[in-house]
């Protein structure tokens, strides 16, 4: 499994214009782990249609923020990513400290 570091991400980050999200580097973790997007629900028991929404950033669909974010995370470390620089980021970027 792949385990990426608070500064792995932040390094990748800046090099890459088109993936910089929480989406792009879970993706990108499936993909350089040869797994399909139907594996890795049926592996978590999450609805494909979520994940592929994790991937693309389209939250919408999702059932609210505490479900999304445990999805994130539960993705995340499944794939053996740190996601948690990225999590911090996503509560400043969509104001969830006043939510959660």
């Amino acid at each position: 499994s792949i385990i990426y570091k608070e500064s792995d991400i932040k390094k990748y980050i800046k090099k890459t214009s088109n993936l910089s999200g929480i989406g792009s580097i879970l993706r990108s973790g499936r993909e350089s782990s040869n797994r399909d997007l139907t594996y890795c629900a049926d592996h978590l028991n999450i609805p494909i249609e979520y994940l592929d929404s994790i991937e693309k950033e389209n939250y919408d669909i999702l059932p609210g923020w505490p479900y999304t974010i445990k999805c994130i995370k539960s993705y995340a470390n499944y794939l053996g990513i740190n996601i948690e620089p990225l999590i911090e980021e996503l509560y400043r970027k969509y104001e969830l400290d006043n939510i959660l």
